[in-house]
């Protein structure tokens, strides 16, 4: 992914001041790269911080050691393994200044290690003021990289089961793979086509399997027998699978909203 200037603004954050409060957005900040890269020869790296906004700028970063869970769901640890410096950092407008990112590494690693480093905007509120001020915040994805990066991607199941399509996709690889969509397909009976749909990926952290999830009309998937879908990893070619589905699951969980998306994240 090539260095931007409009980069993921990530899990906004909510600081409600007095009733009625109108709605005001904080600054507005960008960095490059959008992707940080260490290894045994290259222990440090510089991320560039802009303030694209009209008013001074406060950022606060913080690091997390960041895993998924079995299902593929993203978790974060606080971690000392990550060093950058500094912690707080003001900007002017149009201002631009530099984090600086390390490792401490005796030798390579043979799994990579992921990291997130936060930058965090911290809204300044004038006196008397009252708003809802919504600050920003960005999650740096920071790899430790082995010395020959192999990301392995496969597709391990594919399910349907209460208007859902389940696709698993497990990463055997030394090294995380970023699925860029999914495309999945139902046929009826007689082979004739039922539906089709994308889904948006994420990534799949080296050792992990995850599970996306696209929903599907009731009646649709009472007519579908056969599903084939199609992952499409970043810098990979294309992956296939198929499945048989019988209409049997198709009634869905009450509460479920059809149509709904499945997973609502940022990069």
């Amino acid at each position: 992914m090539k260095p931007s200037r409009a980069m993921l603004r990530l899990l906004l954050i909510l600081a409600v001041f007095g009733s009625g409060a109108a709605c005001s957005y904080g600054g507005s900040f960008s960095t490059a790269p959008a992707k940080v890269f260490l290894a045994a020869d290259k222990k440090s790296a510089v991320l560039k911080v802009t303030n694209d906004g009209d008013d001074k700028l406060t950022i606060q970063a913080n690091a997390v050691k960041w895993v998924q869970d079995e299902q593929g769901n993203d978790q974060f640890v606080e971690t000392n393994e990550l060093v950058f410096f500094p912690r707080i950092v003001t900007l002017e407008k149009g201002e631009e200044k530099s984090f600086r990112i390390g490792y401490e590494m005796k030798s390579p690693v043979d799994v990579e290690k992921t990291y997130r480093l936060f930058l965090r905007e911290l809204p300044v509120i004038k006196p008397g003021e009252k708003v809802l001020k919504v600050a920003l915040r960005l999650a740096i994805p920071v790899f430790i990289s082995p010395k020959k990066k192999a990301p392995k991607i496969a597709v391990e199941g594919v399910e349907l089961t209460q208007g859902k399509v389940s696709v698993t996709v497990k990463n055997s690889g030394n090294s995380h793979a970023v699925v860029q969509k999914l495309t999945v397909a139902g046929a009826d009976e007689k082979g004739a086509a039922v539906f089709k749909k994308e889904a948006p990926g994420w990534y799949v952290l080296p050792g992990v399997k995850k599970t996306f999830t696209i929903e599907i009309a009731e009646e649709e998937c009472r007519k579908t027998r056969s599903i084939r879908v199609a992952v499409k990893p970043e810098d990979l070619g294309e992956i296939e699978a198929t499945a048989s589905a019988d209409g049997s699951t198709c009634e869905k969980e009450p509460g479920g909203a059809e149509g709904e998306p499945s997973e609502v994240r940022g990069d």
